[in-house]
């Protein structure tokens, strides 16, 4: 009720994600010791889940007071969480089922079928089709407790059969080079489910299929980690792909490593159990039991060089400088219709040695209204107001899928890389004729240029050209800012004509937390000209 009142998620997520933890604690304690005494813990847990009213959360069904309004029933709703709980479940049943109470056991079975399966099988649902998560985890999810479950081999047949076509809609998601626009952490947690049903769809039927055999798409998708993961835990994380750290995972490393015969992921601190907040059965026991554990001490590997995602129109350039600091530029293009979308058409992010310098905001605290189109775009996270892109004569960008960009040249011309981006598109400032972004990324020397061409229809337009950090610049002198961080110093050198003005804002990001980031705003007006350019130059000056 508190998120039909007030939108707030996270009030009954945590509790959520608590009963989650509670059952993963002793469960492991007693696969490892095989101690009994945990099994009464145990079951009163189980006996829990099977009473709650819903295993789905509140943001993913319908609550209303008009019953005629119910599509579905709350209590047997199939969505990420639900079908996650009967994957758990049913392997925990697979694995434990028979030291513990046989009336609780099927007290489970029976829940799992009414609340998961029987739905699955009567009906048809969205995310079925869609190109995102969803896809992999729900219908993933829903063929992993299949399997364990359903011994009739033709109804289990006819469910597989359904979940391999959501499976292929879902690798579909991704472009030829491996890419998927919701980015790493959504990765993350599509494609190990992806994976978590591919490996039991190989053990049910003997080898006979394998999803992870011989596709080149899937060692691209696989490989992806390596690119947009940087040795700190940093990571590109445009959209709402998240935020701060991700150390990876062991488990999951382990598995593609073994299976695809590739390499080259960074290890450092990936076998952390805790470091997923929602205590995702399949992913930790995983961790455990997939790691090679010899692959922990390869925790250095670091890939340099350019990758360029053209269907996606991302660019990601990584490297290690003279001094041995691991540095990375990324840009991005694309269109405003993208899952859990930003509208970030040309925005870019500037990482040093472990700091985000420039930065993309990330996923912020979900809540209702942020699922909304109507209200999302007045959230400094996804909004153009909290990225690194101008404001052209008051208009921010606009979402939806006709508002992209095109882009007119990629160019490695070593040490510099050029990646230019027309953005006319972007926005619906009927006054703008034309709007180009230039880059030029000198990874040699750390140096960021970035190119602003505008033309427009009049004289005297309103430009606001916008740099968002969570470091606090200061002013040096005219036509010069400083950000300094642990390795470095950052010079912004730009015309010292131009007004400079330094914004604070505060947010709160995934977890509910307060944050501020600044919002560095140059100030133009073109007075009689239609034209402008803007440039301003970025200096990373190495300690």
């Amino acid at each position: 009720m508190s998120f039909k009142k007030t939108g707030d998620r996270l009030k009954f997520e945590n509790a959520y994600f608590k009963r989650r933890e509670q059952l993963f604690v002793p469960i492991l304690a007693y696969i490892l010791t095989k101690d009994v005494k945990y099994l009464p813990f145990i079951e009163e847990k189980f006996w829990e889940w099977c009473d709650l009213y819903s295993w789905e959360l509140p943001a993913h069904f319908n609550i209303t007071e008009n019953e005629n309004e119910i599509d579905d029933d709350p209590a047997t709703a199939v969505a990420l969480f639900a079908s996650e709980t009967a994957f758990f479940f049913s392997e925990i049943i697979s694995i434990i089922g028979d030291k513990m109470d046989k009336f609780l056991v099927n007290r489970i079975k029976r829940e799992i079928f009414r609340r998961v399966i029987n739905p699955y099988m009567s009906k048809k649902y969205w995310w079925e089709s869609t190109h995102m998560n969803w896809a992999s985890v729900c219908a993933g999810s829903v063929g992993a407790t299949s399997i364990y479950l359903i011994d009739d081999v033709e109804t289990l047949a006819l469910i597989v059969e359904r979940v391999l076509k959501t499976m292929d809609i879902y690798i579909d998601s991704f472009d030829k080079d491996g890419l998927i626009t919701e980015g790493l952490t959504y990765w993350y947690y599509g494609f190990s489910f992806y994976v978590y049903f591919a490996e039991l769809l190989k053990e049910r039927t003997g080898g006979k299929i394998n999803l992870l055999h011989g596709n080149n798409k899937i060692i691209k998708i696989a490989c992806l980690p390596q690119i947009l993961l940087f040795p700190s835990g940093s990571f590109v994380n445009f959209s709402d792909s998240g935020i701060g750290k991700w150390n990876g995972d062991s488990g999951l490393f382990s598995k593609l490593e073994s299976s695809l015969g590739i390499h080259g992921y960074n290890y450092k601190n990936s076998l952390n159990l805790y470091n997923d907040h929602t205590f995702k059965w399949a992913t930790m026991i995983r961790k455990l039991f997939w790691t090679n554990f010899k692959n922990l001490m390869n925790n250095t590997c670091v890939k340099t060089g350019c990758y360029y995602f053209s269907n996606s129109q991302w660019l990601v350039d990584r490297r290690l400088t003279d001094k041995g600091k691991f540095v990375s530029f990324s840009a991005k293009g694309g269109n405003n219709d993208e899952p859990h979308n930003h509208n970030d058409l040309g925005h870019f992010i500037l990482h040093y040695d472990g700091e985000d310098i420039f930065i993309d905001i990330g996923a912020p605290e979900y809540v209702k209204e942020y699922f909304r189109n109507e209200t999302r775009y007045k959230f400094l996270a996804a909004s153009s107001f909290g990225h690194s892109v101008p404001v052209i004569n008051g208009s921010l960008q606009c979402y939806g899928k006709k508002f992209y960009t095109k882009v007119k040249e990629f160019k490695e011309d070593n040490p510099k890389i050029c990646f230019t981006l027309n953005l006319k598109n972007a926005y619906s400032c009927k006054e703008l004729i034309d709007y180009e972004r230039k880059f030029i990324w000198n990874f040699k020397e750390l140096i960021l240029e970035i190119f602003d061409n505008f033309k427009f229809s009049k004289n005297n337009n309103e430009i606001e050209e916008i740099f968002i950090t969570n470091i606090k610049p200061q002013s040096v002198n005219d036509g010069e800012l400083l950000i300094s961080s642990s390795s470095g110093l950052v010079n912004l050198l730009y015309d010292k004509n131009i007004f400079c003005d330094i914004e604070k804002h505060n947010y709160k990001n995934h977890y509910g937390i307060e944050k501020n980031i600044y919002r560095i705003v140059f100030k133009i007006n073109t007075n009689n000209l239609k034209e402008f350019n803007f440039k301003i130059k970025i200096k990373i000056n190495e300690k």
